[in-house]
């Protein structure tokens, strides 16, 4: 048997007739002139890409940052009061009265929220009150989709942070109930822009040509309100040359950065910078505090407009009842007070509103069945 050699290409071949080369040759220099073009496009591609968004249009286009605003409740909604929130549906088959009542609750700020201390805690609380069985809706990725939730009736009791209120009232039908609170009234808390004692940044003054680390974009504290009190100082977010911005995306990671001295200045929120505080996390002589709010409520507790009124007023009640003194709860809602006591949104949320107005910040949330936007990351 007689093996068969193996193939292989054959030689070049060496006699080519000049005109075969001659032809060959204007289409071979169109080739590589076009591999070269694509090479010169996708280079300067991946260049602009790599070059800094221009501060204006990062504000405008993360943060919806522009001409000031009137966010009102969306038409959906009646309101014959005139308390600002949505009443409940003058259908009285629209209304919710389900077995299973569920809650969630979205901490922008920190990375403190259990959902075993809402169920093993306030769950049987709120059992009992109601003769309802509460389950914690989980897998809710962002605070968007909590909105959203609450907004299509699948949410029926849920916890806000403070920024997030006014888009939950105006477009999700959220009903504010209660508050943390001591002997009557709400507990308040600040937002403070806060720098690195040893660093160079002693007032708002200092900050024009550096960088303000903020948590995230929706946040009151971490964002919308420092950043306001910063433009009446006469820097402004959209010029590059008065301050730049940073994201954190956590309370928590922004008071770890200036601890490091990591940065120029944060902006944070003064009741989670004293947990932090009493935690060791950070001692009082790392940083100083150059700029501090107007007080706001700290986190609500309330229903969807939805919610059966005498359930939701049941609700209300077991809540305002309720003790935090050494209850686990005080960690996830309270930051130290003893109990909850009633909120009135028109008069309470006032400030915040006026922010989100200014801020150009237009309330809106995704249609029903629309996905939200994946969570950010970071805390």
């Amino acid at each position: 048997m007689t093996d068969t050699p193996p193939e292989s290409s054959p030689p070049a071949p060496t006699g080519a007739p000049a005109g075969a080369e001659a032809s060959r040759s204007p289409a071979m220099l169109l080739g590589l002139i076009a591999v070269i073009l694509i090479a010169a496009v996708g280079g300067f591609v991946y260049y602009q890409s790599t070059l800094p968004v221009p501060n204006a249009d990062r504000a405008r286009a993360l943060l919806g940052f522009g001409e000031p605003v009137d966010n009102v409740l969306n038409p959906r909604y009646t309101d014959a009061d005139g308390d600002l929130v949505a009443d409940p549906p003058a259908n009285a088959d629209a209304l919710l009265d389900p077995d299973v009542v569920y809650f969630s609750y979205l901490h922008a700020g920190a990375s403190n929220v259990d959902p075993a201390v809402f169920q093993t805690v306030l769950f049987p609380i709120l059992d009992q009150a109601t003769g309802k069985r509460f389950a914690y809706l989980e897998n809710l990725g962002d605070e968007k989709a909590q909105l959203m939730a609450l907004r299509d009736g699948a949410l029926h009791v849920t916890a806000v942070n403070t920024g997030a209120v006014p888009l939950a009232v105006n477009e999700a039908g959220f009903v504010p109930l209660v508050t943390p609170g001591e002997a009557g009234a709400a507990t308040v808390y600040r937002s403070v822009i806060i720098a690195p004692a040893a660093g160079a940044v002693q007032s708002l003054a200092d900050l024009r040509g550096k960088t303000l680390l903020v948590t995230r974009p929706n946040s009151n504290s971490g964002y919308k309100a420092p950043i306001l009190k910063l433009m009446d100082q006469g820097l402004s977010p959209v010029d590059p040359q008065d301050f730049e911005i940073t994201y954190s995306y956590g309370h928590e990671a922004s008071i770890a950065k200036v601890k490091a001295a990591q940065c120029d200045a944060a902006a944070v929120a003064s009741d989670l910078l004293a947990a932090q505080v009493a935690a060791g996390a950070i001692s009082e002589a790392d940083y100083r505090v150059i700029a501090e709010s107007d007080p706001f409520p700290p986190i609500t507790i309330g229903v969807s407009n939805q919610l059966d009124p005498e359930l939701a007023e049941k609700v209300r009640e077991a809540l305002l009842a309720m003790s935090l003194v050494d209850s686990p709860l005080a960690e996830q809602v309270a930051g130290g007070a003893s109990g909850m006591v009633p909120v009135t949104y028109k008069d309470a949320f006032a400030v915040v509103r006026q922010i989100d107005n200014r801020f150009g910040q237009k309330h809106a949330l995704p249609e029903a069945g629309a996905e939200p936007a994946e969570p950010a990351q970071g805390g």
